[in-house]
């Protein structure tokens, strides 16, 4: 899951470099393997992470803008969102259940982040991957549409 994080950082290197291997500075493996550890659990945050970082939150903005081009709350949002398309795609199609593995312990938070995201709430992405003979392209275009 770690590469998958990398991948996302925008000083982009080549795909043999896209690991946490001594090409980042020491505060970016520090986030990186934190919200890999943490990105789905209900008490991951922008304050959470800047304890479990020791470092104040106008440095972990910095640091998420500098690598991420978005704040520390929307880095874990896309992440969680991202979850939230790659659980679709296995089919996993209840609400709940896809909102609380996302680390989202309120249905309408979910909600809102999925339709402020996407632009369409989340019954009605669901109806349309129904009924869609190509779902995998759906899903792998939204989640380009999270990161750029």
């Amino acid at each position: 899951m770690l590469n998958e994080i990398c991948k996302y950082c925008k000083p982009k290197r080549c795909a043999a470099q896209i690991n946490v291997d001594g090409h980042c500075p020491e505060k970016l493996k520090k986030l990186l393997i934190t919200l890999k550890d943490n990105f789905l659990k209900y008490e991951c945050n922008v304050d959470y992470l800047h304890e479990k970082l020791s470092i104040t939150p106008m440095n972990l903005n910095f640091l998420t803008v500098k690598y991420f081009k978005c704040t520390p709350k929307k880095l874990i949002e896309n992440l969680r969102l991202e979850h939230a398309l790659i659980s679709l795609k296995k089919n996993n199609y209840n609400i709940i259940d896809v909102a609380n593995e996302c680390g989202y312990n309120n249905i309408g938070t979910f909600q809102k982040a999925f339709k402020r995201r996407f632009k369409q709430n989340f019954i009605c992405y669901k109806t349309k991957l129904l009924k869609s003979s190509k779902k995998d392209v759906l899903i792998k275009n939204l989640i380009n549409e999270l990161w750029h």
